[in-house]
């Protein structure tokens, strides 16, 4: 006997007839040897509610529901919800429509009447593959893959939003420039692969010690971007910062048990640039923020400095 491997749907329907054809379609057995788990929501906020409770293969969504009508309803569940692929089943014909659905990010566009069992699964086996490349591929580009931390160019983009926001809201924001010391000496003595370990290591000590709307980055190499968000909260103060710093420092030390049995013992030179005070956009902080990281390695490392306003003003002159 074939074994079925269960694909779970999510049919965000609000007619039930609709609602017991896509289940009577898609039922147990079928030709592709295929089995579907249907969780059915009549509104888009009991939708958001399963999805947040569930993780679905893919989503069958009507557009037109009582709590939303349209491509807000799209828009809405995938802003939520990006990585699942989504297939809107609509009772219009009307190719403006599904163009509309196809550029705001729907897999594919189907009319409910033209519906057999065979088109369907094959929609949702393409729809769920297709978007699967795309994640892979958005994954490749935006992020690194040692540690899987946003990479600099897409670091820079979220950040740049960020920081137009801050000084719209005149709130103080801050950049922390990262930089691991002693780490060329586990790299010359335990090799490349204790190497990237003690990257990964690290980033995940840093993480821990995060805020959720904080942004870390892996900038190159052994170094770090992190943008701290006041979070529409109180400004970020300057003993705030150095006190994460250290927090930051406090992690990174720590020594890391290698897979050969050694351990690497690490440190981290903390440069800080607060927005407005030392720029009011990503180049200048980042420049602020890695003349501040030299200074912290002067220092002698394991250490953390806040840009100092006069100098930089000495260098713009």
């Amino acid at each position: 006997m074939s074994k079925f491997k269960k694909i779970q749907i999510l049919h965000i329907e609000d007619n039930p007839l609709y609602a017991s054809i896509v289940r009577e379609t898609l039922k147990p057995k079928n030709a592709f040897n295929l089995a579907f788990e249907i969780d059915h929501s009549v509104t888009l906020e009991d939708s958001i509610q399963k999805s947040e409770d569930k993780t679905y293969d893919a989503v069958l969504m009507d557009l037109n529901l009582s709590d939303s009508m349209g491509i807000d309803t799209l828009k809405r569940y995938q802003e939520l919800f990006p990585d699942v692929p989504i297939i809107v089943l609509s009772g219009n014909d009307g190719a403006d429509l599904g163009l509309a659905s196809i550029v705001s990010g729907a897999q594919e566009y189907l009319v409910k009447n033209t519906l057999n069992q065979a088109f369907l699964i094959q929609i949702i086996q393409s729809s769920i593959y297709r978007k699967k490349v795309e994640n892979n591929l958005y994954q490749k580009a935006h992020y690194d893959p040692l540690t899987s931390l946003p990479n600099k160019s897409f670091f820079k983009d979220v950040v740049e939003n960020m920081i137009n926001k801050a000084l719209r809201w005149e709130r103080r924001e801050a950049l922390l420039f990262i930089d691991l010391d002693k780490f060329k000496a586990v790299n010359d003595t335990h090799g490349h692969d204790s190497g990237d370990f003690v990257i990964k290591q690290t980033a995940s000590r840093i993480k821990k010690i995060l805020r959720h709307s904080d942004i870390l980055a892996r900038f190159a190499g052994d170094e770090f971007l992190l943008y701290l968000d006041s979070d529409g909260k109180a400004p970020l103060q300057n003993e705030h910062l150095l006190l994460l710093s250290k927090k930051i420092i406090n992690a990174v030390t720590k020594p890391i048990d290698l897979r050969n049995g050694h351990k690497a013992n690490i440190g981290c030179s903390i440069g800080i640039a607060v927005c407005p005070d030392h720029g009011n956009d990503f180049e200048t902080l980042l420049k602020s923020a890695d003349e501040a990281m030299y200074s912290a390695k002067d220092q002698g490392g394991n250490s953390s400095f806040i840009s100092d306003i006069e100098k930089i003003e000495s260098l713009k002159a």
